[in-house]
């Protein structure tokens, strides 16, 4: 938990001082960093403390859950924080949804597929969008057993896309795409259906072993 607030401010620093102009291949470097560093501190606050495992990996999965939904949003306001634009004016609104959001499933997918685009630009493109909800696939139902239900975590999941959608649109980073949110709601429920599956399969060897 420590080391995920450490972070937090180092990336708040880095913001007010232009962390816009780094690229998406530092900042997720920057992320791997901070996880495999928070992940090195629990592994060493257990051995020294095995009675309190628990609690100490209940802490540590928050932790990660806060410290990834923050970087999603910093994935948005800082890379785009040039274009930023906040606004409440109908008109600037409308202006906005009528160039710059799509609501047409699949329009997005199809120009870019159609287009002379770069391979790795496509790729990139549809492959950021399906990977980055991925993690909450895991995380949501580990911090929070009642998201394990299928209804109750696309519910949960559907609300945060539609949020951090809205907040694009208003102000006025990124671009606000249907596509964007079918893309994410289907990596966020493949990461789901990989967990159910390996908790599953844990279950079943641990009634195996028990019968034994």
């Amino acid at each position: 938990m420590i080391a995920a607030i450490i972070m937090i401010i180092i990336y708040v620093y880095m913001y007010l001082w232009g962390m816009h102009k780094i690229t998406y291949v530092t900042l997720l470097g920057l992320v791997l960093i901070e996880v495999a560093i928070s992940f090195i501190i629990y592994k060493i606050h257990i051995k020294k403390k095995p009675e309190r495992k628990e609690n100490l990996t209940r802490y540590y999965l928050r932790a990660l859950l806060v410290f990834y939904i923050f970087f999603l949003f910093s994935l948005t306001f800082n890379i785009n924080r040039s274009t930023i634009g906040f606004t409440f004016d109908r008109l600037r609104l409308l202006a906005r949804f009528y160039w710059q959001a799509n609501i047409v499933p699949f329009r997005t997918i199809r120009d870019m597929l159609h287009s002379d685009y770069p391979v790795s630009f496509v790729v990139t493109n549809i492959g950021g969008n399906i990977l980055a909800l991925m993690p909450l696939g895991v995380l949501l139902p580990l911090v929070f057993p009642k998201t394990r239900m299928l209804p109750t975590y696309t519910l949960i999941v559907t609300l945060l896309i539609l949020f951090i959608e809205l907040v694009q649109f208003f102000f006025g980073v990124g671009k606000m795409d249907i596509d964007d949110f079918i893309l994410n709601i289907f990596g966020a429920l493949i990461a789901f259906g990989l967990f159910k599956l390996v908790l599953k399969y844990k279950e079943n060897r641990q009634l195996a072993s028990e019968e034994y």
